[in-house]
């Protein structure tokens, strides 16, 4: 599924809704709630540089810990996904 179907929402969509909450940016990673469980979706063909170290290249993040959607924003998620030079 492409990342830009109806229906799909960036992390930080719901998370700058929260006024309580820091806003959190991360980089190609799109939630989607079916029912209670949450579907994480990510384009594993794109590259978003680097990693700090330089050892791997970032497919995407959460940049640290993120809040689920509601009603579960009292559980976070932290996600790296990345590979190593070819």
């Amino acid at each position: 599924m492409p990342l830009d179907t109806p229906g799909l929402f960036y992390f930080e969509a719901w998370t700058n809704h929260n006024p309580h909450q820091e806003a959190t940016h991360m980089d190609n990673i799109i939630t989607e709630m079916e029912g209670t469980v949450l579907v994480i979706r990510a384009d594993l063909a794109k590259e978003n540089g680097r990693s700090k170290s330089g050892k791997t290249i970032t497919i995407a993040s959460t940049r640290g810990a993120a809040a689920a959607p509601q009603p579960f924003e009292q559980v976070k998620i932290n996600l790296n996904i990345y590979k190593y030079p070819e």
